[in-house]
């Protein structure tokens, strides 16, 4: 983040706007209706499109922009706010915001990021619920279209729905004076027909349901207790989350997350929860699933809406089914999210199918870590056919599994790849043959996660040869 987004209150405070362009006027616009107070500054271009500046909150200065000074601005300028900048020329944008600048005021030059202390964001504008999308500067169209995406999903009405939090703010703190409890209420608020009612305009009803919501709260104060939500974080990119994950992920009090959750994905939860590292790596269990499971019970048990997040698909190799069980067997409210499993996405993000009629009629995943005292996956039922065999967690028997299946029958010469943190910004895609996999394991220091995929459907991979052994038969 290379700016801090803030939300100022103009109302009945002054600021200035100094210069006399068509991108003044807009700006003018901007402020008053914002609430602000404006002085407006002229320059001497001569252009004068202000006819909105006969406004009861703007004024016109009895001097104009090359008459500032460090003297004039202290003694004239004092109370102001905001200074906007919009003259006529280059050279009296640099002169004045130098001025205002050395004098310690917040400075918007427009068009102008390099001279200015704070930049005007792309607004969506929902009465009391603002957006701001900024780039810094660096490119407003590009914060245009973001805000027209954000503008066909944010409805016309949820400035309502705000209004209405505002009107019983208070009410609700003094009726629930526990934070957690408190939040979890306005989580059932805003998720349900009140918010749908305030948001349609039928404010009587949602006045009155909210009234309801709040008794029925004050005599079941259990009703309130935790859950856990275990949420499929997909491959690792936070693009490729649900809907539901999101969201869940945007009100839990807790996150206990992979390895294999992306960095981005943890980046959507509330400033205010705590994120705690339960990934194992291959020699290091920071915290055993024993562990992981009490804590879940424990957090739940106190309150708290806990997000059990997890890389790819929970219930695909992802322990989900396990911890699922265990939340219900000691009366937790629990359900599974599911997300993208890494087979899909990881496929995609290289450039392949899984299936294909010329290719695989089938596809199989395969996890590379039996359970201990479990059943070994029976490599000798996968050598032959026309299949795609997707390994998890392979990376540390990637020999022992080439060896199993080359034993059973499977060519060596087999087409095959590793995709090493697909979906991440960082992936990298190796493309070679069954026998080439230990070797590239070794050489490019694949570290994961990543994912071994076997099948001719690699050869249709966005990425180039490996220094195969088919390379090496051919020449």
């Amino acid at each position: 983040m290379q700016q801090l987004p803030l939300s100022i209150d103009l109302t009945g405070r002054r600021a200035v706007l100094i210069g006399s362009s068509a991108a003044a006027a807009a700006k003018a616009r901007l402020l008053l209706g914002a609430g602000a107070t404006v002085m407006w500054i002229p320059d001497r271009s001569g252009d004068q499109p202000f006819q909105s500046l006969s406004d009861a909150h703007a004024t016109t200065a009895p001097f104009d922009a090359a008459a500032l000074t460090p003297d004039v601005i202290r003694r004239s300028l004092h109370d102001a706010v905001l200074f906007v900048i919009a003259t006529s020329r280059r050279d009296e944008d640099e002169r004045i915001s130098a001025l205002l600048r050395a004098d310690g005021r917040i400075v918007n030059v427009v068009d102008r990021p390099d001279l200015s202390t704070v930049t005007f964001p792309a607004i969506v504008d929902r009465g009391s619920v603002t957006v701001g999308i900024s780039t810094g500067g660096a490119s407003p169209l590009l914060a245009q279209r973001i805000r027209r995406v954000i503008e066909g999903i944010l409805p016309n009405g949820i400035g309502r729905v705000a209004d209405l939090a505002s009107e019983f703010r208070q009410t609700v703190a003094s009726h629930v004076s526990d934070s957690v409890e408190r939040r979890r209420f306005w989580n059932r608020i805003i998720d349900g027909p009140v918010a749908a009612k305030a948001q349609a305009g039928q404010l009587a009803e949602a006045r009155q349901d909210m009234i309801a919501a709040l008794n029925t709260f004050e005599f079941d104060h259990s009703a309130a207790g935790g859950r856990v939500d275990i949420v499929g974080a997909g491959p690792g990119d936070p693009d490729l989350l649900t809907l539901k994950a999101h969201r869940l992920l945007s009100q839990a009090d807790v996150i206990l997350y992979d390895r294999l959750a992306g960095p981005g994905v943890l980046g959507l939860a509330r400033r205010d929860a705590e994120l705690i590292d339960v990934g194992k790596a291959p020699g290091d269990h920071r915290m055993g699933q024993k562990g992981i499971n009490a804590l879940m019970v424990a957090r739940a048990q106190s309150g708290q809406r806990v997000v059990r997040l997890k890389g790819g698909d929970p219930n695909t190799f992802g322990r989900g089914g396990e911890e699922l069980e265990y939340l219900r067997d000691h009366g937790i409210d629990a359900t599974v999210v599911p997300g993208i499993t890494s087979a899909a996405g990881c496929a995609a993000a290289a450039g392949f199918p899984l299936t294909h009629r010329d290719h695989a009629s089938q596809v199989v995943f395969v996890t590379g870590h039996a359970k201990d005292g479990g059943a070994e996956t029976d490599w000798s039922g996968l050598a032959t056919g026309e299949r795609t065999i997707v390994v998890y967690m392979g990376l540390a028997r990637v020999r022992d599994i080439v060896s199993r299946l080359v034993s059973a029958g499977m060519s060596p010469f087999t087409p095959a790849a590793i995709v090493d943190r697909g979906t991440w910004a960082d992936q990298r895609i190796f493309r070679g043959v069954l026998s080439d996999l230990p070797l590239m394991v070794d050489q490019e220091t694949i570290q994961g996660p990543a994912l071994l995929v076997i099948g001719s459907v690699t050869t249709l991979a966005d990425a180039p040869q490996w220094r195969s052994h088919l390379q090496q038969t051919a020449s």
